[in-house]
C-alpha cells in the first residue's frame, strides 16, 4: 500500500528549526535595548562625576569669589564643554578698601567703587574663558554683608536664573559648617542652594569651600573634598588664571581701576597662586 503524505492537523505545533526571527521583531528588540541605555545615561544620580547637563550656573556672593574659590571648577566645566554662566549677587560696595581709597585722595561714589569692582570681576571671567554674555550682574543687587538679612531676595535670584536656564547644574558656596570658619554671605547662599536641592528645584549641586579653610574642613567634616580642575593646569589655563589674578591687581585710575580685589584679601591671593586648586563637594542631600 502506498504511503500517503499526512497533512498536519489544524492547530497542531510543528517545530521548524530553520525558521528565522522576523526582521521587524529584531528591530524592535534593538530599539528597546537602545532605549534602556539612553534612559540610563540620562538618569545619573547627583554626585556622579560627569552627569548629563549642558549649562552650569555659578552663583557668586562677591566679586573675586569666582576666582579665589571657584576658578578650578570653571576651568573643569569649560574643559568638558559646558556652557558656563556666572551670576553676581552683591554689589561689593561695602568693602573696607573704599575708605582707604578716599583716604588716599581718590574721589568716587559708592556706585563708582562698585562699578570698578564689577570691571575686575568681568575681566577675570573673560580671562578664564567665560563668554561676556554669560556674565550676569543681578539687577538691584544686595549690598555685600546683608545677604543673611535678605534671604528671600537671594532665593528669588536663584529661582529666576533656574527658570531662565532650566535643567542647569548649580555651583556656589558651601552651607554653614560647625567647627569651620564661615563667611556669613557665603553660607547664606550655600544654605539656600542646599534647600532648593532638597526640595527638588536644583538637580545637580556642587558646593565650594574657601581654600583657606580647607584644613579645618578636612579635620572636622566627614566629607571628602574634590580638587578641581581634575588634572594639572595646561599652559593656556595657567595663563588664564594669571589673567584673572591680574584683573584684580590692575591699578589704572584714569580708567577707574584701583586693584581693589588684590588689596582686600592679600593672603588669599598668595594661597591661590601657591595651590592653584579649588575645593568642593557634590551635594547629595546629606549634611
Amino acid at each position: 500500500m502506498d504511503r500517503q503524505q499526512r497533512r498536519p492537523r489544524a492547530g497542531s505545533f510543528q517545530p521548524n528549526t530553520k525558521r528565522k526571527a522576523p526582521k521587524a521583531l529584531l528591530l524592535r528588540i534593538f530599539l528597546a535595548v537602545a532605549l534602556l541605555f539612553s534612559l540610563s545615561a540620562c538618569t545619573k544620580t547627583p554626585g556622579s562625576a560627569h552627569p548629563e547637563y549642558d549649562t552650569v550656573l555659578y552663583f557668586s556672593a562677591h566679586q573675586d569669589d569666582e576666582t579665589l574659590e571657584d576658578f578650578g571648577g570653571i576651568l573643569q566645566d569649560l574643559r568638558e564643554g559646558k556652557n558656563v554662566h556666572v551670576i553676581l549677587i552683591s554689589d561689593g560696595s561695602a568693602s573696607g578698601v573704599y575708605k582707604h581709597l578716599l583716604e588716599e585722595g581718590y574721589e568716587m561714589t559708592r556706585e563708582e567703587f562698585s562699578a570698578s569692582r564689577d570691571a575686575e570681576f568681568t575681566g577675570a571671567l573673560l580671562a578664564l574663558g567665560v563668554k561676556s554674555e554669560n556674565i550676569h550682574l543681578v539687577k538691584d543687587r544686595l549690598t555685600d554683608g546683608t545677604l543673611p538679612d535678605n534671604q528671600d531676595k537671594v532665593r528669588e535670584i536663584f529661582l529666576y536664573y533656574l527658570e531662565l536656564y532650566p535643567d542647569s547644574a548649580v555651583r556656589t558656596h558651601m552651607y554653614f559648617l560647625e567647627n569651620v570658619k564661615n563667611h556669613k554671605d557665603h553660607t547664606t547662599v550655600g544654605d539656600i542652594a542646599a534647600e532648593l536641592y532638597d526640595s527638588g528645584q536644583i538637580r545637580y549641586l556642587r558646593l565650594f569651600i574657601d581654600p583657606w579653610v580647607r584644613e579645618d574642613f578636612e579635620k572636622n567634616v566627614e566629607k571628602k573634598l574634590l580638587r578641581l580642575p581634575e588634572s594639572s593646569l595646561t599652559k593656556n589655563e595657567k595663563n588664564a588664571l594669571q589673567g584673572a589674578i591680574d584683573s584684580y591687581a590692575l591699578v589704572d585710575p584714569d580708567n577707574h581701576r584701583y586693584g581693589i580685589g588684590a588689596r582686600s584679601v592679600k593672603n588669599y591671593w598668595k594661597l591661590l597662586k601657591s595651590e592653584k586648586t579649588s575645593y568642593c563637594i557634590d551635594y547629595d542631600g546629606s549634611r
